[in-house]
C-alpha cells in the first residue's frame, strides 16, 4: 500500500471535522429576560425629550419691528413673541374704518325710496280721479324700483365696507404675535429688522411641561416590560413617576430595540438629559 493510498482517507475526513468545528452554536435567550422585572434596576436606558417643538409661522408679511422674548425664556400661551411693522396697516385700517362708518349714500338713497312711495301713492288716487294719465303712475312706478336699486347697492357696498374693515383689522392683529403654547423660547429666533418668508419660522417653543421619556427597551422584553406597572426613572440620582405613553411600532434594526414612550411631570427638569428605567413591579392577577 502506498503512502498516497494512507493520506486518502484523512484528506476525506477533515472537511467533516472542520464543518463539525465551525457549526453554529444554540440560540441562548438574553439572560435579562430570566431576570425578575421587579427589586432590581434593569439596564435599560432612556432620554428625557420635549414633548414636542412648535415652530411659530409668519401670519402676515412684513417686517420685524421688534422682538419680545429671548432664547431660554419661559413664555406662556398668549405671551407677545414678536411684533411686525403695522404702520401702514394702521392707515389702511383707518381708512376702511372711515368707509365702513359712512353711511351718507345709504342714507340718501333711503330718503329718496321715501319720497318716491310717497309720490307714487299720491298719483295712484289721482289716478282714480282721472286727473292723471296711467303713464305718469308707471314711470312713478319705475322711478320707485329703480330707487330702491339704488337702496340695495348701497346697503351692499356698506356691508363690504364693513368686511374690508374686518379684514384689515384682523391683518392689524396678527401682526403681533404670540406663542401658541407654554413652553421654552429655543436658540432659532428672528431678529428685528428681518422680513421671514413662509418657510422660515419666528421661533420655535420647545413644550416641557409635561416631558417624554424615550425608553430603549430590548424588543424580546417589550411584552413584559409593558405589561408591568409603576415605572419610574432615574435622572440625576433622584427617582421620578412615569405615566406609560405608547410603544414604536417598528424595532431599530441596528440595536434590536424597541422606543417605548412615556410622558413625565417634572416642571424642574430640562429636556436632553440621559436616564435609566428603574425595575417596575409586575402586575399581578386576582
Amino acid at each position: 500500500m502506498s503512502w498516497a493510498d494512507c493520506a486518502l482517507p484523512l484528506v476525506l475526513l477533515w472537511p467533516a471535522c472542520a464543518l463539525a468545528q465551525q457549526a453554529p452554536t444554540p440560540y441562548a435567550p438574553s439572560p435579562y429576560a430570566q431576570q425578575p422585572w421587579a427589586g432590581a434596576e434593569m439596564p435599560v436606558s432612556c432620554a428625557v425629550r420635549a414633548s414636542r417643538e412648535v415652530k411659530v409661522a409668519p401670519p402676515v408679511s412684513g417686517v420685524i419691528e421688534t422682538v419680545e422674548v429671548r432664547p431660554g425664556q419661559q413664555v406662556a400661551a398668549g405671551d407677545v413673541l414678536v411684533r411686525f411693522d403695522a404702520a401702514l396697516g394702521r392707515a389702511e385700517l383707518a381708512l376702511a374704518e372711515a368707509r365702513a362708518a359712512d353711511a351718507s349714500a345709504r342714507d340718501s338713497a333711503a330718503t329718496r325710496v321715501a319720497a318716491l312711495q310717497v309720490r307714487l301713492a299720491r298719483l295712484e288716487r289721482a289716478l282714480k280721479s282721472r286727473a292723471i294719465s296711467e303713464s305718469e303712475v308707471e314711470t312713478a312706478r319705475l322711478d320707485l324700483d329703480s330707487a330702491r336699486g339704488d337702496l340695495a347697492r348701497a346697503e351692499a357696498e356698506l356691508h363690504l365696507a364693513a368686511l374690508e374693515a374686518d379684514r384689515v383689522r384682523l391683518g392689524v392683529e396678527r401682526s403681533v404675535v404670540r406663542s401658541p403654547v407654554a413652553g421654552t423660547v429655543a436658540e432659532a429666533l428672528i431678529d428685528p429688522g428681518e422680513a421671514p418668508d413662509a418657510q422660515q419660522p419666528i421661533a420655535t417653543i420647545t413644550v416641557t411641561d409635561p416631558l417624554r421619556v424615550e425608553a430603549y427597551v430590548p424588543a424580546a422584553e417589550v411584552p413584559a416590560f409593558i405589561a408591568a406597572s409603576d415605572f419610574r426613572a432615574r435622572i440625576g440620582g433622584a427617582e421620578h413617576g412615569l405615566d406609560f405613553d405608547y410603544a414604536a411600532p417598528l424595532a431599530d434594526v441596528s440595536s434590536s430595540t424597541i422606543s417605548v414612550f412615556f410622558t413625565l411631570q417634572a416642571p424642574g427638569l430640562l429636556p436632553g438629559l440621559d436616564c435609566v428605567i428603574v425595575a417596575p413591579s409586575r402586575v399581578t392577577g386576582e
